[in-house]
């Protein structure tokens, strides 16, 4: 099997079980209903972009991400667009 094959068979195990988690759940179904702002605490680097992506993906809206400093937003950035997600940083 192909590496790129196994990254994707990852990440539909991945998103599969994510949506399955109830929190997960609750979260996209107050964003998809415009019970907003929502605040996400607990998921750090990569994971915390994957939820931010799927997240950005689901409520067909605009995002406003808030990083701690600005040191950490390009990574923040280059993950969404691993994910599918286009950023734009804005300066603080």
């Amino acid at each position: 099997m192909s590496t790129h094959r196994n990254k994707t068979l990852l990440y539909d195990q991945l998103t599969s079980r994510v949506g399955q988690d109830q929190t997960m759940r609750d979260l996209l179904g107050r964003v998809r209903h415009g019970s907003l702002p929502v605040s996400v605490r607990g998921p750090k680097s990569s994971f915390l972009s994957y939820l931010i992506a799927r997240l950005a993906r689901d409520s067909r809206h605009p995002l406003l991400v808030v990083v701690p400093n600005e040191s950490e937003a390009p990574a923040m950035q280059a993950d969404l667009r691993l994910f599918g997600v286009e950023s734009q940083l804005l300066p603080s």
